[in-house]
């Protein structure tokens, strides 16, 4: 079945003589095929936005928050404070080999007043250790970041995010500049830009060393909060077990019960919406291929319409000389071409539409998390859609290619 100049001829002929008839067929077909780009370029645009949120993390990361007791336990009443000391996490760390990296995350809970001359502001200021920069990524912009000397010598200096950066120093450079956190003054040695992520907005922070924090303010020794990463080739919810069941049996509560100890797996959450998105991605498929076989059903009608319609032409054909065969591409290839170049159409327009709404969406003022961004449908997705409108195409001109064949030319130059 080769499309040569003649055949392609006769198929612009016929579609001419029939353009309302030509105008909704496409239609159908380009509806279709338009639906299938915006839905499935829809859901990776969700997809993207989602796992953009876990940037930043290694892939294994495990983030644990103390929490509150719901169950009694040896005796123990409910509503108990489940909050680890420094010395617990390290008996944590030695206790399970499986853990490469760990640092705690320790909340200033005489507030966050900061003072740089006359500019104040407040904001979150945390305790932490060198290890939370192997975990996390850090985009350091002047200075460095906190290291083990500091942590060691529980040196007063800090690091700053971009929005002290701009309300404190009115984006000048601040290194060795003296602020004041709650009263207490500390050596700026670094500045750091990281977005907003799965677990914290880290752009109104300001980090000072762990042990500076526990011995500046006199807390009390909790930990709320940890971060930690399994070593290579440990799964995370080994590790995740491990912990849940080393530090019920340290702060004595039940280990089934996930209000007293809440962790965060990123690497099962991973796999939850690596799940999620392979299920959206099946059903969207589904609503599109849906959407798009009714227009092909439209073809299919169509072309039966159209035999009909050329009974006696088709005869005189056939009487001519024309073999079965011929009939046959003849209605296949009409089929295919309006079925392609409708489809070509609609994947050009639902493209354009996700470029729009992208194009719209990066000028928009970011807001930390993002849930949806960039939507668009990949190259190996738009080959495919191809493929099967040329498949489907041949299938809608089929049944009628196949009647038009069996006409009869004598029957046929008979017919009115």
């Amino acid at each position: 079945m080769i499309l040569d100049a003649d055949k392609l001829q006769e198929i612009f002929q016929s579609l001419k003589r029939h353009k309302l008839r030509t105008f909704l067929t496409g239609f159908g077909v380009a509806w279709g095929i338009f639906m299938l780009v915006i839905l499935l370029g829809s859901g990776q645009g969700l997809e993207k936005g989602i796992l953009s949120n876990f940037s930043g993390y290694a892939s294994n990361t495990i983030a644990v928050y103390g929490g509150v007791t719901t169950k009694s336990y040896k005796g123990l009443g409910t509503g108990r404070s489940v909050a680890p000391s420094s010395r617990d996490l390290q008996i944590l760390r030695n206790q399970i080999p499986e853990i490469k990296l760990l640092s705690p995350k320790i909340q200033l809970t005489a507030g966050g007043s900061v003072n740089y001359k006359d500019q104040s502001g407040s904001y979150s200021v945390e305790g932490v250790t060198d290890d939370l920069f192997k975990i996390e990524q850090f985009d350091i912009k002047a200075g460095r970041l906190i290291n083990s000397r500091d942590e060691a010598k529980s040196r007063k200096v800090a690091i700053i995010g971009k929005k002290s950066l701009e309300q404190l120093f009115d984006n000048k450079n601040p290194i060795g500049e003296q602020i004041q956190i709650s009263g207490e003054t500390f050596k700026v040695i670094g500045v750091f830009d990281k977005d907003a992520s799965g677990f914290m907005n880290y752009e109104s922070h300001i980090l000072i060393p762990a042990s500076t924090m526990q011995q500046t303010y006199s807390q009390k020794d909790e930990i709320r909060q940890f971060i930690l990463i399994p070593k290579e080739g440990i799964s995370s919810k080994v590790v995740e077990n491990k912990i849940r069941q080393f530090m019920a049996n340290l702060c004595q509560f039940d280990p089934t019960d996930r209000r007293a100890l809440w962790i965060s797996n990123i690497e099962e959450q991973f796999k939850q919406f690596n799940s999620l998105f392979s299920g959206i991605s099946i059903f969207l498929w589904g609503v599109g291929l849906g959407t798009l076989l009714g227009g092909i059903v439209g073809v299919g009608n169509i072309m039966f319409i159209a035999v009909k319609e050329r009974t006696r032409e088709i005869g005189i054909r056939k009487a001519l000389g024309a073999t079965p065969r011929a009939v046959v591409s003849q209605i296949l290839l009409e089929s295919i071409f309006i079925t392609v170049l409708a489809g070509f159409v609609g994947i050009l327009l639902g493209s354009g539409v996700l470029f729009g709404i992208g194009f719209i969406m990066d000028k928009m003022p970011s807001s930390g998390m993002s849930f949806f961004i960039d939507p668009q449908i990949d190259l190996g997705i738009t080959l495919s859609a191809m493929i099967l409108l040329v498949a489907f195409g041949a299938l809608a001109g089929w049944i009628p290619s196949r009647q038009a064949a069996k006409v009869d030319p004598i029957e046929a130059l008979r017919y009115e």
